[in-house]
């Protein structure tokens, strides 16, 4: 039998708690799996710390960006609470790190081997957190040098001239991928 359980928002407040000791600990990363799975953690987490006073902790959580129309269908199921993004949002000490997989969808298939459908669900994501307030940052994994500049481009025209300050660009596999500075905008 399977004995594993999942802790509630409280318990892991309080552990988080109890592990901060005598140096305090201001950060907590709400990750594994995909979060976004069950949204509702972050409101749930952030109201938890809230009423227990401690607005000093920043929240990070991760995310693959595949789950933007998934959050509207338990919107509309009655699964989540309406608006959720937004409540999130409200919030000021979540950080949310977006990982994009590829820079177009040959690099996306490259970097995941999944369907190339998903591609676009990145973008509907990002755009999804960005536009209901959430602090998002967009995270390139192995992205393609000679696809780089036009995807920023559609971030920066489909959501907001502010990703160029806030993306942060990995290069995984250095013998595919050989970037150089000319390669990456880094202001507009």
């Amino acid at each position: 039998g399977n004995n594993s359980r999942f802790f509630s928002i409280p318990e892991i407040a309080d552990a988080f708690e109890k592990y901060s000791g005598e140096t305090p600990l201001h950060m907590l990363r709400a990750s594994g799996g995909e979060p976004t799975l069950v949204v509702e953690q972050w409101l749930e987490l952030l109201r938890e710390i809230k009423k227990r006073g401690k607005d000093d902790i920043y929240v990070r959580s991760d995310t693959n960006l595949s789950t933007g129309h998934f959050i509207e269908y338990l919107e509309s199921t009655g699964q989540a609470e309406k608006n959720l993004l937004e409540k999130i949002a409200e919030f000021d000490n979540l950080g949310l790190l977006c990982s994009f997989k590829g820079t177009d969808k040959k690099s996306y298939f490259k970097n995941t081997l999944q369907s190339t459908d998903f591609f676009d669900e990145q973008f509907y994501s990002f755009k999804k957190y960005v536009k209901a307030g959430i602090d998002s940052y967009p995270f390139l994994y192995n992205p393609d040098p000679a696809t780089l500049e036009p995807f920023m481009e559609r971030l920066a025209s489909e959501v907001s001239e502010n990703v160029y300050l806030k993306t942060w660009i990995f290069p995984l596999d250095r013998k595919s991928t050989r970037l150089n500075s000319s390669h990456i905008p880094l202001s507009r």
